[in-house]
């Protein structure tokens, strides 16, 4: 036992979650922390300017030279002397007299959550360590983006997925094992782009699938006889290199599909669907910069640029069969196919491939991880798209989930009238915005939960009409307060009235468009805010 109660109760569910995903013990948490962090969504770490401890943040976004606090030290009551009249006659006098009043919060951990070590951006959760953005979550170590999962180790962008082991973009399922783009599926170790599906190995693009290996299906009892194999064989691997191979390293490893290859599959070759209404999403971000800034806006796409600062973007490739571009997810752990994209198709193709190619029965005998890629090579096509449930006019969108007039979103889940944005779940008129959930008409916010008409708002809950604040909870009507809540009619902290507050908002809004008008960007944000 370590002194650490955080790692040894995580470092007992590691070894009960091995038992039921590998079929046995391959040792210590602590010895495979390397390669469980690997493909995650990266961190900055700094120093609390108060005492010195180790402050985590749930991006690198960050100033990392800004001055920084740990959440438990932060003082949410402290006051603050009211600017003067000269200090307050204009923005950039504003931004200086209010310089040292920001501190940038990390080790941030909401709701009811407790047993939270070396992580930020945790609501809702108990024991998660080394990890970020974690909501409503259980026994979660050095993984990024979850919501209501347990007993996920390594993991990236997961949501209603239990004792998962290194899998990226899942959920609704179980016991898996380097699955990846894998929904509403159990037991499932190698595979990419499965829905629906149950005891599944080294498999590609498949629905409602079950005792397959290399997409063939098999008599139960010989799917678990090959299984415990692989898994026997898996199990040996970790404990020699505390480390096993990744799906990526797998597919990277089956090199560029050959030109007969390619010809053969020519008739599944079909063009991605991209057309749609911008005109739509035009609108709504013209209502959103109306009700935030105090003037409409139009051009969308003339300031794509920045309202892509801070988000994780919509990436593009070209499928192998030749039938166009299409949009993909630019997670970290899509970085991992960066050196062999030419296995790409889109999602028609997908499952046509799907259904079409598979090893045969030899083949599914002889596979093991030292033949993996050899044969493979034939079926290891990629597909970075997910469409489920009821969606309008959603533009160049890979995930799409119950969604409606929507542009270039990554995580389009249950959201509408929105553009440029990550994962904003739950929301309406968001513009580059990430990790905002439930949240509307809010422009370039990250992070936060229940927002509503805010702008440049990061790490933050129920609050509204709001300019440049970051970690507060129930602030209303305000603008630089940092650390802070309960406040309303607030600049720096201070609360000054409405009639002041209306006058500064009125400043800050002119400001804002002169900008936005002359530069189609603002260059001051909130991660910057200290140097501006």
């Amino acid at each position: 036992m370590s002194e650490n109660p955080v790692y040894d109760h995580l470092n007992n569910e590691w070894k009960r979650t091995c038992k039921v995903v590998l079929g046995g013990d391959v040792g210590e948490l602590k010895d495979y922390e390397k390669w469980l962090l690997e493909l995650k969504q990266p961190r900055l770490k700094n120093k609390s300017a108060l005492s010195g401890k180790e402050v985590v943040f749930s991006s690198i976004d960050y100033n990392p030279d800004a001055k920084c606090v740990s959440f438990d030290e932060t003082d949410f009551g402290k006051k603050f002397e009211p600017l003067t009249v000269n200090e307050i006659k204009d923005v950039e006098s504003m931004f200086g007299a209010l310089r040292e009043r920001f501190y940038y919060c990390g080790n941030i951990v909401l709701g009811n959550s407790q047993f939270v070590e070396k992580s930020s951006s945790v609501s809702n959760s108990h024991y998660v360590y080394e990890s970020a953005r974690i909501h409503e979550s259980k026994n979660v170590a050095y993984s990024t983006i979850a919501k209501n999962c347990e007993n996920i180790f390594g993991c990236n962008v997961g949501s209603f997925s239990n004792y998962d082991i290194r899998c990226h973009q899942h959920g609704k399922g179980g016991r898996k094992f380097e699955a990846w783009l894998t929904w509403m599926s159990s037991d499932c170790y190698y595979t990419y782009n499965l829905l629906g599906c149950n005891d599944c190995f080294f498999s590609f693009n498949l629905r409602s699938k079950r005792n397959v290996i290399g997409n063939f299906e098999l008599p139960k009892e010989k799917y678990l006889s090959l299984k415990d194999h692989l898994l026997e064989q898996l199990r040996d691997i970790l404990k020699q290199r505390k480390r096993a191979p990744s799906l990526a390293e797998i597919v990277n490893g089956c090199g560029t599909p050959q030109k007969d290859t390619l010809a053969s599959l020519a008739e599944f070759a079909k063009p991605h669907e991209q057309e749609g209404r911008i005109s739509e999403i035009e609108k709504a971000f013209s209502e959103t910069t109306s009700l935030v800034l105090g003037k409409s806006i139009s051009g969308l796409k003339e300031y794509e640029s920045w309202l892509k600062r801070h988000i994780v973007d919509v990436g593009e490739v070209e499928s192998v069969l030749g039938s166009g571009k299409m949009p993909v997810p630019n997670y970290e752990n899509y970085h991992a196919f960066d050196g062999n994209l030419n296995r790409f198709v889109n999602l028609s193709e997908a499952g046509a491939l799907g259904e079409k190619l598979k090893l045969s029965e030899s083949e599914t005998e002889k596979i093991d991880f030292s033949n993996a890629s050899a044969i493979l090579k034939g079926i290891a096509f990629l597909y970075a798209q997910f469409h489920d449930g009821v969606f309008n006019n959603v533009i160049n969108c890979p995930i799409i989930i119950n969604s409606a007039n929507c542009y270039s979103i990554l995580g389009c889940v249950n959201v509408k009238d929105s553009a440029f944005s990550t994962w904003p779940n739950g929301s309406d008129h968001v513009f580059g915005c990430a990790f905002t959930f439930n949240s509307s008409f809010s422009l370039k916010c990250y992070s936060s939960f229940n927002l509503a008409r805010c702008f440049e708002v990061d790490s933050s809950s129920n609050s509204s009409g709001s300019y440049f604040c970051h970690n507060v909870e129930n602030v209303h009507d305000s603008m630089f307060c940092f650390n802070a809540k309960n406040l309303r009619y607030a600049i720096g902290n201070t609360v000054v009235g409405r009639e002041q507050y209306l006058r500064a908002k009125s400043m800050l809004q002119n400001w804002l468009i002169e900008r936005l008008e002359k530069d189609k960007a603002v260059n001051a944000d909130i991660f910057n805010i200290n140097s501006v």
